[in-house]
């Protein structure tokens, strides 16, 4: 993990929004990974939760290079509301409201 590149690590995180379309995009360094590795209960978890709350609405995209683990996220919304507190964007469907 990162831990093992402490000196030599990087994320890049872009998020775009307009419209009712949302897109988020996440990069970052890795280091190379034994392939027998287990894990991703986490994204499958986030997968689950996407079908549910975006059923067609939704696109999740995870690449997995030698160097570089990168997600890409895109949702088509109802509705966006920006509220009044700082750093704090709520992303509302009626009648369900998110925080991100």
């Amino acid at each position: 993990g990162v831990s093992e590149q402490l000196d030599q690590c990087w994320i890049n995180i872009h998020v775009h929004v307009e419209n009712n379309h949302f897109n988020f995009q996440v990069s970052n360094s890795r280091t190379q990974r034994n392939e027998n590795t287990s894990g991703g209960l986490g994204m499958a978890n986030v997968q689950r939760r996407l079908r549910l709350l975006y059923p067609d609405t939704h696109s999740l995209t995870i690449t997995e290079e030698n160097e570089i683990y990168a997600v890409k996220l895109e949702l088509t919304l109802n509705k966006i509301s920006f509220e009044q507190k700082p750093d704090t964007v709520t992303i509302s469907e009626q009648p369900k409201q998110y925080a991100i």
